[in-house]
C-alpha cells in the first residue's frame, strides 16, 4: 500500500504486479511542472488525475491563445 504525499488517501500502486501494468500507465505522461513540488514518490488515482486535467487545461489554453495570434 502506498499513501499519497498531497491528499493523505491510502492507494494500491501496481508498479511490481506481473500480470498487468499499474493503473497510472493509462493516464497520459505528465509534465514535471504539473506535478506536486519536490514529489518522487507515487500519487493517488485521483491526485494524478488532477495533475493530467490542469496539463491538458493549460495546453489547451496555450493551443487557443496560439491560434489567436
Amino acid at each position: 500500500m502506498n499513501r499519497c504525499r498531497v491528499c493523505d488517501s491510502v492507494f494500491t500502486c501496481g508498479i511490481n504486479e506481473v500480470n498487468q501494468p499499474c493503473w497510472c500507465s493509462a493516464v497520459p505522461v505528465i509534465a514535471p511542472e504539473f506535478l506536486p513540488e519536490g514529489n518522487a514518490a507515487c500519487l493517488s488515482p485521483a491526485c494524478l488525475h488532477d495533475c493530467a486535467r490542469t496539463m491538458a487545461t493549460v495546453q489547451q489554453q496555450k493551443a487557443a491563445a496560439d491560434n489567436r495570434q
